[in-house]
């Protein structure tokens, strides 16, 4: 999740927008906050700790919130409603992939091996503490609808992508919005 908001910061910079106004208004808050705790969350399943997990709907659920924060201050409603179809589509083809495997999400790990983020065992321990996530095998079905793409530090579904195209859209357009606000200002 922190990859998408790294990359709204990236091609914001491109565009020549300054970064720096987005953290001069309060509603960024809530975001950076929701951010260290999933930092932290990674940081302790990376150490073998998987008893936070239990609580990870909920957490999901106060981080997509968090941006909607951001959404309301800089008025940027009409991207909130369009990124909601996004959603949608996203969380639709996960629920297929995670109903033609039983109610597991198969994950198929490359590049986590190598940078330790995935280890072995590591799904079956987060199985006990109700994690839905396994390593996917040769009778995994609908395989380009599971965790295949492997950043090295996460493991994403085409699904995610689109869920998560929600979190790279509000924070570039408010980096945007915070930009044309400065600029407003200072005329």
């Amino acid at each position: 999740m922190i990859e998408l908001i790294l990359l709204s910061f990236v091609i914001a910079k491109i565009k020549n927008y300054k970064l720096l106004p987005i953290f001069k208004h309060w509603s960024i808050i809530p975001v950076i906050i929701m951010s260290a705790l999933y930092i932290y969350l990674e940081i302790a399943i990376w150490h073998g700790d998987y008893s936070l997990l239990k609580y990870s709907n909920i957490f999901r659920i106060a981080y997509f919130s968090s941006f909607l924060v951001l959404a309301i201050h800089y008025d940027l409603m009409k991207v909130f409603i369009c990124s909601m179809p996004l959603i949608w589509i996203g969380s639709v083809l996960n629920t297929i992939a995670i109903n033609a495997n039983s109610g597991k999400m198969p994950v198929f790990i490359s590049n986590s091996w190598a940078t330790g983020f995935a280890r072995p065992n590591m799904y079956n321990k987060a199985l006990e503490y109700g994690d839905f996530h396994v390593i996917g095998d040769m009778y995994t079905k609908l395989i380009p609808l599971c965790d295949t793409w492997d950043l090295g530090v996460s493991i994403y579904s085409i699904g995610d992508f689109f869920i998560l195209s929600y979190v790279f859209l509000i924070v570039y357009y408010s980096i945007k919005a915070s930009n044309n606000k400065t600029h407003i200002i200072e005329k």
